[in-house]
């Protein structure tokens, strides 16, 4: 069971590397190449410690014959240890640049293709949700799980090296300090069992918390001033804050536990025996006990990194799962066999709709049957809380009817979602609202892009915001306020009203899209949009004017949506 769930996880990681792999591969190379140098240059301490110790002794010490090293000039050996102790700290250097690079260029691609996905399929995520999983849970497996990953297999291999020196060289010492580790490992290991990835699941649950407080506080913060309630959003802050806090300094108390405890253990070792040896031994035992030392000494860093980036990988593993499941595991990718040829909008029949929320009581849409043909002007109207907006998220592809049929220029496709948003425009009761210029928020495209200025001053003339924009400053360049708090309601429905004219789309779908407006400047827009019979309209609205536009009316003021034809007076 748990060799299936390491393999899942390896899995899971090696997907989300993606076509990397083989940088992943070459980064393995090194560290390869590294350990050999290592295992070298402690092969050379031997040679230098005979010519210290001007031994005479003509017994072999690990591969060495002192009398075979008397014929090779010192100055070679020493020469020969400096350019291999040399190139392994070149390459080193070259292996810190490269591990955070491969990673964090990872980094970047997964960051793009979350939100990608986030565009192109459907996704339950919360707001708060796409933050945490966007920022911590991705830094999470990049600094945490990855980069700990390449350490635990470079700092695997140096011990390996080592420890096949160590055997060659006196086998029975290392045995007696394997023995010892061994039995720390065991108890480390099933001491914290699934203590590192419950501490890591509650960073990345306690952060996603406070990211979700926060975007309530930032929504809310004029309520909660006129109200004086700021206390229940500091309680609940301090509270999970607490959780986080908690968490974080148990991982970083217990992540270099092991390092301690190994120092200690090693280093003991070998101060109680060089201390005998001292005593009692000869210069080649002692020189012998030197070399052993300072090879086990350099185990000790890759004993503690192998240990340490185990553990804090495995308190990365909820993050590992997360990335996988909303960057891989769920994308749906659009069919292009099940996308409409026509590139223009016809007809739109809906045949026995039904909707209800889950754990609702209330059927928001009860077996509601109409027809939408090009150029129609659809009116939904009726009291709040009926389900208007529920419809209009059906009809353009946002949420899914638990039965019945939605059939697109004649073909009843399984992406109409797709296939629908290839015709629409939106404009939803809270307007988006980019902390940029009136240019990018009107053409979504880089503000550097100017090729478009034309069309967007007709589409801000249209919906009646052209004078407004040209007093301001810079005009098309003039920056917005974060959620468009320099205009008023007004100013921002406009601005969603231009952004769908400047599309160009051939079905409008307006959600109380004028209700900021005052009534003369929603009769020019509506007017105008009435006379198009190239643009089909399907419009929320509050106001009972709205009837004298549309031919088309869904009524849900006796509670269920009823469909007639309007004739117009």
């Amino acid at each position: 069971m748990i060799l299936k769930k390491f393999n899942k996880e390896i899995f899971q990681a090696l997907k989300l590397i993606g076509n990397d792999k083989l940088k992943a591969l070459m980064l393995f190379c090194l560290f390869l190449i590294v350990s050999i140098l290592e295992f070298f240059g402690l092969g050379l301490m031997v040679p230098l410690l005979s010519f210290f110790f001007e031994s005479n002794n003509n017994e072999k010490i690990f591969i060495f014959n002192f009398e075979l090293l008397k014929k090779i000039p010192k100055e070679t050996i020493l020469i020969l240890f400096s350019v291999v102790f040399l190139i392994k700290y070149i390459l080193l250097l070259l292996q810190n640049y490269l591990l955070p690079k491969f990673a964090y260029n990872n980094q970047k691609k997964l960051r793009k293709n979350l939100i990608k996905n986030f565009f192109l399929n459907k996704s339950n995520l919360q707001s708060s949700e796409l933050i945490q999983t966007t920022t911590g849970t991705l830094s999470m497996f990049t600094a945490q799980y990855l980069i700990n990953a390449f350490k635990v297999l470079s700092s695997f291999i140096t011990v390996f090296v080592i420890f096949c020196f160590l055997l060659l060289f006196n086998y029975k010492g290392t045995l007696f300090i394997t023995i010892i580790l061994l039995i720390l490992f065991i108890f480390y290991k099933f001491y914290f069992k699934h203590k590192f990835k419950l501490l890591g699941d509650e960073l990345i649950n306690s952060n996603s918390k406070i990211i979700e407080i926060s975007n309530e506080i930032f929504k809310g913060i004029d309520e909660i001033k006129v109200y004086g309630k700021y206390k229940l959003f500091l309680n609940k802050i301090n509270n999970i804050s607490s959780k986080y806090t908690d968490a974080e300094v148990s991982i970083r108390f217990l992540v270099p536990f092991p390092r301690i405890l190994i120092e200690i253990i090693v280093l003991s070792s070998f101060f109680l025996v060089l201390s005998f040896s001292v005593l009692f031994g000869n210069k080649i035992q002692l020189m012998s006990l030197l070399i052993f030392g300072y090879a086990s000494l350099r185990i000790i860093p890759s004993l503690n990194e192998f240990m340490t980036s185990i553990n804090v990988a495995r308190s990365a593993k909820k993050a590992v799962n997360d990335l996988y499941k909303y960057a891989l595991e769920n994308l749906n990718k659009p069919n292009n066999k099940n996308r409409l040829k026509k590139n223009k909008f016809q007809k739109l029949i809906v045949k026995k709709l039904n909707f209800k929320y889950q754990n609702s009581k209330f059927q928001s849409i009860k077996n509601l049957s109409f027809e939408i043909n090009r150029g129609d002007f659809l009116g939904i109207i009726g009291p709040s809380g009926v389900g208007k907006s529920t419809l209009m998220k059906i009809l353009i592809g946002f949420i899914k009817p638990n039965n019945g049929k939605l059939i697109l220029n004649g073909f009843n496709k399984k992406n109409y979602e797709i296939n629908i948003r290839n015709f629409s425009s939106y404009i939803p009761q809270d307007n988006f609202i980019l902390k940029s210029t009136i240019r990018e928020n009107i053409s979504l495209e880089d503000n550097e892009n100017k090729s478009n200025d034309q069309k967007i001053w007709n589409s801000l003339k249209l919906a009646g915001l052209k004078e407004k924009v040209k007093s301001l400053n810079n005009g098309l360049s003039y920056k917005l306020n974060e959620y468009g708090k320099n205009l008023s309601g007004g100013q921002k429905q406009r601005i969603s009203i231009a952004r769908s004219l400047f599309h160009k789309k051939e079905v409008l779908f307006f959600d109380e899209g004028t209700s900021s407006l005052d009534p003369k400047s929603e009769n020019e827009i509506l007017n105008y949009l009435s006379k198009s019979k190239d643009i089909t309209k399907i419009a929320i609205s509050h106001r009972k004017s709205i009837m004298k536009y549309c031919n088309l009316i869904i009524d849900f003021s006796s509670g269920e949506a009823v469909f007639k034809k309007n004739v117009k007076k």
